[in-house]
């Protein structure tokens, strides 16, 4: 009896050596995946910013372009 108790104990001891083993690799690949990702994010926040800016100048012409053909209708 007293052989089987040091038996589960030793088995126990390294199931809970295998699982935080585990949960450690797991936490440093979600954390590698977290960082890919969100890296990815910004880099496309950067192609978002830079489309963003090129859309607001275009909306800007337009608007002086429709503010000056109104201007050529009013003769």
């Amino acid at each position: 009896m007293n052989k089987f108790l040091i038996f589960s104990i030793r088995v126990g001891a390294f199931l809970v050596l295998c699982f935080f083993i585990l949960q450690t690799l797991a936490f440093f690949g979600v954390k590698y995946e977290l960082t890919k990702v969100l890296g990815e994010i910004d880099d496309n926040s950067a192609e978002y910013n830079k489309i963003a800016k090129e859309n607001a100048k275009l909306i800007e012409d337009n608007y002086k372009l429709i503010k000056n053909s109104r201007n050529l209708n009013t003769f």
